[in-house]
Formats: C-alpha cells, sequence, structure tokens
C-alpha cells in the first residue's frame, strides 16, 4: 500500500506490501498465471502472465509490447507518464516525472 500503510510481506527481511496470502508477489502472493509450469504472478485483466498472454497489448498495429495507462500504448508509441520538462516527449523513469535524461530514475547513492 502506498507511504507504507498496510499489511508486509512475510518473508524476512522483504518490506514490500502482501496480498491476501500474506506474501508479497516476488515471495508467492497474489494470483499466479494459469500456464502449466508457469511460477510468474497473472496480470490484470486475465488469468495469465504478460508472456503467456495477460495483460493488455498496445494498440499500434504489429507492435506486442505491454501498454502503459488509459490510452492502451506502449512506453515507446506514447503511453505511460511522460516527462514533465517542457518540450520533451520521453518517457517518466521510475516513480518520477522526469526521463532519464532530465534528472528522472533512481540514482546509485
Amino acid at each position: 500500500k502506498a507511504h507504507g500503510e498496510g499489511k508486509r510481506c512475510q518473508e524476512p527481511g522483504c518490506d514490500k506490501g502482501a496480498h491476501a496470502t500474506g506474501r508479497c508477489r516476488a515471495h508467492g502472493g497474489g494470483r499466479r498465471c494459469l500456464e502449466t509450469d508457469c511460477l510468474k504472478s497473472a496480470i490484470y485483466p486475465g488469468e495469465h502472465c504478460f508472456a503467456h498472454g495477460g495483460g493488455r497489448r498496445c494498440e499500434v498495429d504489429g507492435c506486442e509490447k505491454q501498454a502503459q495507462g488509459a490510452i492502451r500504448r506502449c512506453q515507446a508509441h506514447g503511453g505511460g507518464k511522460r516527462c514533465e520538462k517542457k518540450g520533451c516527449s520521453k518517457g517518466a523513469q521510475a516513480s518520477t516525472t522526469r526521463c532519464a535524461a532530465h534528472g528522472g530514475g533512481k540514482r546509485c547513492q
């Protein structure tokens, strides 16, 4: 959950948010792909991981990438958050509001 609220994953050393099972997705929480022998998380909408047809695809003809955000396009075709710097149309990095060229993304500390 946002800002540290809610239950945490039961896995020792993990501080991610837990699903109903008491674990985060990385440690087995949430729905799993229904494909035989697949251990990946299922992506909404659907009951499969992205590799097995789950999630939404980019609406641009011939593009098989995952759609980002409400406009149903991948990052390369204008989906997801955009850099807030005036005149820049690149995608914003991680949880920031800017592209990598304009200071977005995570930095080593």
